[in-house]
């Protein structure tokens, strides 16, 4: 495309604009436009946002935008370093798709300073989602790049433009991430990543600003990409992305390298330089570079500063661009801030679920809860190949689901991706549901505390959006963890992920511990056809006794619970409530009860198998919960409990810690406590929560009980094998 010198002229009145902006909504309470000299009483206490990487990310939203335009392509965009987010605020004012969203403007439609102040402090200065447009919560650094793969797979016409920061390129998801483009054919969308390289993090130089230009390119050929590196000037960053699509636009048959931009440009750049003051390509013009002057000298400088942008030839009296910057924006459709509207929801297509029951339920009819599910999957991916992905860190055919690879390879459809990365995986769900589409996620349970941290961001980001109306609902984020503990070696054994789940207290989190084949398939379905959740279903893959029918489970996962009394007596007191979460737990459980059956014929015991455990917790964090009624109907109000639960105990003490009042209770959890390679029984009673266990802590109770029981073979029993 040639190189128009009046557009070039144009794009630079769009940055200087943005930048602008920037600056005034940093720094000013009042007087935005200059309308009289900047005073001290101006000048904000407290500046609102962060300057340093604000420049080169206006930079490239307004060749973003003329790119755009000329080739009305439907671009996403994702702000990788977080604390773009005033940046990303000015532009989107620019473009008009805020005022779409936020009322900024008075009664005769001029800008109202005051409303647009009072709509900053409510999105804040970080990218968020209540930027319209925006797919990622840039918090935590590292994940914008696997984010954008996530979007593209599947939507060849997408092109998602990542901007990666030289703090965020350091990182190790976003260094592991470049060499998946090797995954993408012609089939998906396209990724543009940007690195926007001003040569330092937050407070010192960057690793990239050591290498070369050469050393850079060879660092990009490496991994099959194609660097182009520009500085801040319009006709190479405008040639850079004319060549980028010409690449994109050249088809797979070769395999081009697939093209990278480096934006090269001082920190902080066109914050004049004065002889007192210096800001431009230091580290201190990250955030405040103002900070260290007096009032008397933040209002002089601030003064110097916005007129070096020369405002008159960008706004109008009341505020509004003039048209020489608007000239450079793309049709409505196509502005950034309207991205979402590529995105409309797309709920799954579901086959039947009876056709997958269970129904053989003796005792010695033994099944792999994961083998239960694996034909409902295939069915799955038959009906929805165009909109539902399974990701996993390289374990489906380790967690007996690898025929459904093979099954995708044999259908020609591209809904199974494995890459030994949790981070990647976690963020390609995040991106492929961002943009309307259904995802699950499997792997083993022990490594899926990798990603806490990523999920604490996410759960950040469905808590917001909740609260945005403009915002659609999403499919929830579903977590299969298989490779339990209780069934693996030492090193394999940390059940923390779902701990983690419940201390959020998040209402939109789900924790499911279905017992058996029937009840994990029942809870599968009803996880993906939730929205805006955050769900984790724990199942072994081991084979194990079938308890529920179909109709059974279903009633189980809508309860809650499932409940079975084993009464000796017509008293109808409960003499000892068992109390399972997870598949191991409920049998020990069960094991537990026919010991005791056995030796103790005058009891009552009551069995409860926790099938989602956020209904033990207080109503008032959790609406879907149990309420008082029915939580004392189930649980009554005095029976002493045993708790035998499969993650760490102190999660149900913090669910039950409203609801026990003076009764006794124990929690069995895992405790870390497991060397030698044993049996699954071995391995719970070495943490203390195996059958033995269980018989331990309840004959002290029921010594302890108004009955008289004699507990003595029992206890025997327990003492020799427990631990």
């Amino acid at each position: 495309m040639k190189i128009i010198k009046e557009d070039v002229n144009k794009i630079d009145a769009y940055w200087r604009a943005a930048n602008y902006l920037t600056v005034a909504f940093m720094f000013l309470k009042s007087n935005i436009f200059l309308k009289r000299d900047i005073s001290v009483e101006d000048v904000k206490q407290f500046a609102s946002g962060h300057w340093g990487t604000a420049p080169g990310v206006n930079f490239i939203v307004a060749h973003l935008n003329y790119f755009i335009k000329n080739y009305r392509r439907r671009v996403q965009l994702t702000i990788g370093p977080g604390h773009a987010g005033n940046a990303l605020f000015a532009n989107l004012l620019l473009e008009g798709t805020l005022h779409k969203y936020y009322d900024l403007k008075d009664e005769k439609l001029n800008l109202d300073i005051d409303k647009v102040q009072d709509c900053i402090s409510k999105v804040r200065t970080e990218n968020n989602p209540f930027f319209p447009g925006t797919v990622y919560d840039g918090g935590e650094l590292g994940y914008s790049l696997p984010v954008a793969f996530g979007t593209i797979m599947g939507d060849e016409n997408l092109l998602h433009v990542c901007v990666i920061g030289d703090g965020e390129f350091e990182t190790g998801t976003i260094a592991s991430t470049w060499r998946t483009q090797i995954y993408f054919d012609g089939s998906e969308g396209k990724v543009l990543p940007i690195i926007h390289m001003n040569g330092y993090r937050m407070s010192d130089r960057s690793m990239l600003s050591w290498y070369s230009d050469e050393q850079i390119i060879q660092y990009f050929e490496s991994m099959n990409y194609e660097a182009r590196i520009v500085g801040l000037n319009h006709e190479e960053m405008i040639d850079a992305l004319n060549w980028a699509e010409s690449i994109f636009q050249s088809g797979t048959v070769d395999k081009p390298r697939w093209p990278v931009i480096v934006l090269k440009n001082a920190k902080g750049y066109s914050a004049p330089d004065t002889e007192s003051v210096r800001i431009q390509g230091r580290s201190d013009s990250h955030k405040n570079p103002l900070s260290k002057m007096s009032a008397e000298e933040r209002a002089i400088y601030l003064q110097q500063w916005l007129k070096s942008y020369v405002p008159e030839e960008l706004f109008e009296d009341n505020g509004e661009p003039k048209q020489c910057v608007k000239d450079i924006l793309p049709e409505e459709e196509y502005k950034i801030g309207n991205s979402l509207s590529y995105y409309e929801r797309r709920p799954l297509a579901f086959p039947k679920i009876e056709e997958y029951e269970i129904k053989q339920r003796e005792k010695n009819d033994k099944y792999s809860n994961i083998l239960g599910i694996s034909k409902f999957l295939k069915d799955l991916i038959k009906l929805n190949r165009e909109r539902f992905i399974i990701v996993s860190p390289d374990e489906l055919k380790s967690n007996f689901l690898g025929e459904l690879k093979e099954y995708c390879d044999e259908i020609n459809a591209k809904c199974v991706w494995e890459v030994l990365n949790e981070n990647i995986c976690q963020a390609w769900m995040q991106g492929y549901i961002a943009s309307g589409r259904n995802a699950l996620m499997i792997g083993y349970e022990a490594f899926m505390p990798v990603i806490i941290s990523m999920v604490n961001q996410y759960a950040k980001w469905i808590y917001q959006s909740n609260k945005i109306e403009w915002r659609k609902k999403r499919a929830s984020h579903t977590y299969l963890l298989t490779s339990v503990w209780e069934a693996n070696t030492f090193s394999h054994q940390n059940p923390a992920f779902i701990d983690y789940l419940v201390t959020m207290q998040y209402d939109f989190v789900r924790v499911y511990l279905p017992i058996d084949a029937n009840s994990t398939l029942v809870c599968l379905k009803e996880c993906l056809e939730s929205e805006n959740q955050i769900n984790a279903i724990e199942s072994t893959k081991q084979s194990m006794q079938q308890y529920l029918s179909l109709e059974e489970a279903q009633k189980a996962i809508n309860d809650g619970v499932v409940v079975q009394d084993y009464i000796r007596d017509d008293s109808g007191n409960i003499d000892l409530l068992l109390v399972s979460a997870g598949d191991y737990c409920a049998r020990e459980c069960k094991e537990a009860i026919h010991i005791l059956s056995l030796h103790i014929p005058n009891i009552n015991v009551r069995h409860i198998a926790v099938i989602e455990l956020t209904v033990l917790g207080s109503p008032n964090n959790y609406p879907h919960a149990m309420d008082e009624e029915a939580f004392n109907k189930i649980f009554t109000k005095n029976s002493p409990m045993v708790f035998c639960y499969h993650g760490y105990e102190s999660s149900i003490k913090a669910l039950l810690f409203d609801r026990l009042g003076e009764r006794k209770v124990s929690v069995l959890g895992y405790c870390n406590r497991s060397i030698h390679s044993v049996g699954d029984v071995e391995k719970m009673s070495v943490n203390g929560n195996s059958r033995y266990g269980i018989l331990m802590k309840g004959c002290e109770y029921l010594k302890e009980s108004n009955k008289e029981f004699d507990v003595g073979e029992v206890e025997n029993l327990a003492k020799k094998y427990s631990g």
